[in-house]
């Protein structure tokens, strides 16, 4: 009987400790959970959960919050996620805060995210539903990662084509690389070029020596943009001009408006053939006189009188 008692007590004792070990677990799981605390209901809606589960976290600014209560299908593009928050952060939560689903990691389970909202919104209450933000899943995540793997291998099959091109010598490059006059052709180009720049290089020196030259007053257009009694002088020429085009336009009026023989002349063009008939009819008479004097001249009566009257004047001049 003693045997059964020591049984009784050994076996006693191991369901208390049992007994306190399940009640500290359970204490603990409830700390981790929150499940003793004070804590609120608050909703959201979503078009895709995307594997969420309930007792999945709520995290706020990377701090766990709370929980997934509940998911509910509310229709075909409609999921209504209930959450259980801490009262304790009740007032870190707007009505404007955003709720999103996202991964713990790469291949984490989902948690739900919460922002906070505007300063001056008003603190999120009992049941109410806040706004949702669609954020990048991992299955687009994926999906842009197998497109953009499928962009590089093209662009690396063009590139071993092109280059496979420019190795058989197709192409302008690949005539370049291989193609020993171009090669030439492009270097004299080069050269040329290269000269070119070196003489326009030396254009500009010597424009800067000129520009200098001129500041410092060297050379005659220094003088003229520098000295003054060049400009003055140039300035009085100028004036001069100015005064002999008055005049020349006064004398063109005098003419215009006199009546005298210029005047005449140049308008009157009865006056002018008169002249020009007066003229002619004077050089023809001058020509007229002139034939007479050779037919007086060759006339023997005219010689012989011109010789006595010589002979006499030669005795004359003897005496």
């Amino acid at each position: 009987m003693k045997e059964n008692l020591i049984k009784n007590i050994r076996l006693g004792f191991f369901i208390i400790v049992g007994l306190i070990l399940f009640i500290l677990a359970i204490y603990y799981l409830g700390s981790q959970k929150n499940l003793f605390g004070s804590r609120i209901e608050i909703g959201a809606r979503f078009h895709n959960v995307e594997g969420l589960r309930v007792g999945n976290n709520v995290l706020l600014s990377g701090i766990n919050v709370g929980n997934v209560k509940s998911i509910n299908i509310i229709n075909d593009s409609t999921i209504r996620v209930d959450l259980l928050i801490d009262k304790d952060v009740q007032g870190f939560i707007k009505k404007d805060s955003k709720v999103s689903i996202g991964s713990a990691g790469l291949l984490g389970d989902k948690n739900v995210y919460i922002s906070y909202g505007s300063p001056n919104a008003q603190m999120v209450e009992e049941g109410d539903v806040l706004p949702t933000a669609t954020t990048a899943s991992m299955d687009d995540m994926f999906s842009q990662v197998k497109e953009t793997s499928m962009r590089a291998n093209q662009i690396a099959k063009d590139l071993s084509s092109i280059l496979s091109k420019i190795n058989k010598g197709k192409g302008d490059l690949g005539k370049i690389l291989h193609d020993t006059v171009l090669y030439h052709q492009l270097s004299t180009a080069t050269s040329n070029l290269r000269r070119a720049s070196e003489e326009v290089d030396e254009i500009s020196t010597n424009i800067s020596d000129i520009s200098q030259k001129i500041n410092k007053g060297e050379g005659d257009i220094a003088r003229l943009l520098n000295d003054t009694t060049i400009t003055a002088q140039f300035h009085k020429t100028l004036s001069e001009m100015d005064t002999a085009s008055v005049h020349l336009k006064s004398f063109t009026q005098d003419l215009n408006q006199s009546q005298g023989l210029v005047n005449k002349l140049i308008r009157d063009t009865t006056f002018a053939h008169k002249v020009d008939s007066s003229v002619n009819n004077f050089n023809q008479a001058a020509k007229t006189v002139n034939g007479k004097l050779g037919q007086l001249k060759d006339n023997w009566l005219v010689n012989l009188f011109f010789d006595v009257k010589s002979d006499t004047t030669g005795s004359a001049k003897d005496n």
